[in-house]
């Protein structure tokens, strides 16, 4: 392996040999890229080619996190601008898979914000070749631009524009259903999963570009779901009412809504009103046992019905005496007592306790308004 490594770094310095002149007056000349750099490019491919060939399998990863090391350890802007070149060219010859050089580059500690040259060189890159890439390579990718984004700073300065524009146009680029480079479904999946609603805000300056792409699939959240649920209400105890539209999380009582999708907000809160008005009809119990999936083998639904009993009923907390038993699952007792719900119901004022009980746990919860 040191063999190998010390072969590459001889390559690299071969082709990145330039004049004394042309390295102290670097900023200073202007080069013709289609002449020079091409001439370096296929020269450079040439010699590494076979050397590339000789190299083990399983070796290949760890050689070409060496070659990135190498260039990011480089000063001269001259060079860095010729060995991003020569990187770039083994992806476009296929020489080496654009994934392995993304994960390289994007992972590598030694790239830095404040290294202007080199981090925007970098990006350049990436821009360059992750059209090589297939889909789950740039799903993972845009997760790591993601988090490049979390150590840039959140300060807006006119010294970090090219910068941050940079990183910029990469996710654009992905985000861009044109370029087909991920499905848009996999694209609002890594969004919620880096920046969960309502915890992390994204940068400022992809903050927009991530909005207007979850808003685009606002409509077909509004397709597969029914617009204005929350206000519709079931008719108990009709023989054509299906309770199982109506069912809840049991954990959150809210609507258990798939994918994520940027449904109404209203969709996704505790649906105490709707509980309130099942609870509130004449033989109840086994509604609201459907809603919540509860049955004799399970009691899935005890957290979120306390929660709701404690929000709803339990006004000042004070607690008096137990006035019913609601054991689930056991054999000699009534499941979510259609008659209790009733009354408390119709009589919030009434303060009671109540015993929920089952094999593994007892939760005491008082009841009043």
């Amino acid at each position: 392996m040191e063999n190998h490594k010390a072969k590459l770094r001889h390559i690299l310095e071969d082709a990145l040999g330039i004049e004394t002149i042309e390295t102290a007056f670097c900023g200073m000349i202007v080069h013709n890229e289609n002449d020079e750099d091409q001439d370096i490019k296929e020269l450079f491919q040439n010699v590494f080619k076979p050397f590339w060939a000789s190299v083990p399998v399983e070796a290949r990863e760890q050689l070409l996190l060496d070659f990135v090391s190498f260039i990011y350890n480089e000063n001269n802007p001259r060079r860095i601008d010729i060995a991003f070149g020569l990187l770039g060219s083994l992806v476009e010859s296929s020489l080496i898979p654009a994934r392995l050089v993304c994960d390289a580059i994007l992972n590598t500690p030694h790239l830095s914000f404040q290294k202007e040259v080199m981090w925007c060189k970098t990006f350049q890159l990436l821009l360059r070749i992750i059209g090589g890439v297939d889909y789950k390579g740039c799903r993972d990718i845009l997760s790591l631009v993601f988090q490049v984004f979390l150590s840039i700073p959140s300060v807006p300065d006119a010294a970090f524009t090219d910068r941050i524009q940079a990183c910029v146009k990469v996710v654009r680029y992905i985000l861009d259903r044109n370029a087909c480079l991920l499905p848009a479904y996999f694209v609002i999946n890594e969004i919620y999963k880096n920046y969960p609603e309502g915890k992390v805000k994204p940068h400022w300056a992809i903050a927009k570009l991530l909005s207007d792409f979850i808003e685009s699939f606002r409509p077909l959240a509004r397709m597969v779901s029914v617009i204005g649920r929350p206000s519709l209400l079931p008719v108990i105890g009709h023989p054509g009412s299906f309770v199982s539209v109506w069912k809840l999380d049991p954990n959150t009582l809210s609507f258990p809504l798939k994918g994520l999708l940027p449904y109404d907000k209203d969709l996704l809160e505790p649906q105490t009103k709707l509980l309130q008005y099942v609870i509130a009809q004449p033989y109840s119990r086994d509604v609201i046992c459907t809603m919540l999936g509860l049955n004799k083998q399970t009691v899935n639904g005890l957290l979120g019905i306390v929660s709701f009993f404690q929000e709803t009923y339990l006004g000042n907390g004070v607690v008096k005496h137990a006035t019913s038993c609601l054991d689930f699952g056991g054999p000699h007792s009534s499941i979510l007592s259609s008659e209790l719900f009733h009354h408390m119901a119709q009589r919030p004022s009434v303060t009671c306790d109540i015993i929920l009980c089952d094999k593994h746990q007892v939760a005491r919860l008082g009841i009043s308004s």
